[in-house]
């Protein structure tokens, strides 16, 4: 299966985002890849390689509520892109206001909490696409591959 994680293209200027890794998304992609899945990483606008034409599901992260409209403008993106897909939405902010996001994007599954799967691996730092901290969120840390 090819499982595509994405991290919205949150507003930098208004968020203290660089000191920010999608630990979420980091799980699930450990989790995937131990069943086998071919995992895809995209930051905000950020991606280094060429995706399937094919993608099984998409998951997005969430972080702030002021920032569900990312959230939501990347599914729909998405969804469009890839129609047969399973969308799933998760994250702080799907915690938080999950009906919001039931109503905005009915396609998607929201995960409310944590993934109970997913939460059980250790975070695979190797998706991230670079060692450029503007690009892979890891200003002030130190990711050795």
């Amino acid at each position: 299966m090819n499982v595509l994680l994405v991290r919205p293209a949150f507003d930098e200027a208004r968020n203290n985002i660089f000191n920010n890794m999608p630990l979420g998304l980091l799980k699930i992609a450990a989790w995937k890849k131990s069943l086998g899945d071919k995992v895809f990483y995209i930051n905000g606008k950020f991606f280094s390689e060429d995706l399937p034409s094919h993608t099984d599901e998409i998951w997005i992260t969430s972080m702030f509520t002021y920032e569900s409209s990312s959230v939501i403008n990347e599914a729909i993106y998405w969804q469009i892109r890839h129609p047969k897909a399973k969308v799933h939405i998760g994250g702080i902010a799907a915690t938080l206001i999950p009906d919001y996001f039931k109503e905005k994007v009915p396609f998607a599954t929201i995960v409310e909490g944590y993934h109970v799967e997913a939460e059980r691996f250790v975070p695979d730092y190797s998706i991230l696409l670079t060692d450029d901290d503007k690009i892979n969120n890891t200003h002030g840390c130190s990711v050795k591959r």
